[in-house]
């Protein structure tokens, strides 16, 4: 008997920071779901069909029966109202609980991209850093992008607003990426962050809860997908070791054994890239 269609389509890309968030969360709730690659390295998100289903053309978008949900802090709280069976990922925002989770997701949400892309353009600010691309490479591939997507504007008129709406922001990132005051600044507030998160976590009993709670919730999320792409990175030894930062350490081994975390990995795997 074959299984019955998922309820859920999660268009995703396999190196989406984003769209890790979501996925984690689908798997916490143990939800089956179609899976829709959208691969972000050969720009699929920019196809017509995608702008048409997102028009800002950002990866992750879940897809409810043909309701259209982007944004993967709202996919969270969508899947969370419609799967309320087990395990709840945001608390009642009139709850203490509610309230700190909702203050560490504000707090979580860390401008991975001016951290990871500021340092391949600045690599002096941390040594450890492992760079996968250079500075010639990340001009290419926005120059690249740009390029594309007026070509798009002009073959797809009605989409011509949507498409040229994102090459500003992509010749902001090279501005502000390149800028090594910019990216200091950006690694400080993620010192900074992790202070807090630190602090948090020592108040917690080791190897018995989780950031807020002795359940996962969202700011979990948050903060397992933020670690693993800094460990990814090759940066967790000035963020996360057993001399710094040592409760968020534990955190961090801990996170490696849940199976929703370990699935991110298989997903990786499965479109052959490393993130």
């Amino acid at each position: 008997m074959a299984a019955p269609t998922p309820r859920f389509t999660l268009y995703m890309s396999g190196t989406s920071y984003f769209a890790q968030k979501a996925l984690m969360a689908l798997f916490v709730k143990n939800e089956p779901f179609a899976e829709k690659l959208v691969d972000q390295n050969v720009n699929d998100n920019y196809e017509s069909w995608y702008m048409k289903l997102n028009p800002l053309g950002k990866v992750p978008v879940l897809e409810d029966r043909g309701k259209i949900i982007p944004e993967s802090d709202d996919i969270i709280d969508y899947l969370d109202k419609e799967l309320p069976q087990g395990l709840r990922l945001v608390p009642e925002p009139s709850t203490d609980l509610g309230r700190e989770v909702a203050h560490f997701r504000k707090l979580l949400n860390v401008n991975v991209v001016i951290i990871i892309f500021g340092l391949a353009y600045n690599p002096h600010l941390s040594p450890d850093y492992t760079a996968a691309k250079t500075r010639k490479e990340l001009d290419e591939i926005i120059d690249g992008k740009i390029a594309k997507l007026e070509r798009y504007a002009s073959e797809n008129p009605n989409l011509r607003d949507a498409y040229l709406a994102k090459i500003p922001p992509l010749q902001q990132r090279k501005e502000l990426c390149s800028n090594p005051e910019v990216v200091q600044r950006a690694l400080d507030d993620l010192q900074t962050t992790l202070d807090e998160v630190e602090a948090k976590v020592i108040k917690g009993s080791p190897g018995e809860t989780w950031l807020l709670s002795s359940d996962l919730t969202a700011a979990d999320i948050s903060l397992a997908v933020l670690l693993r792409r800094v460990s990814l990175s090759g940066l967790a030894s000035l963020y996360f070791s057993p001399t710094q930062r040592p409760a968020l350490h534990k955190y961090w081994l801990r996170l490696q054994t849940l199976p929703a975390y370990c699935r991110l990995s298989d997903i990786a795997v499965k479109y052959g890239v490393k993130a």
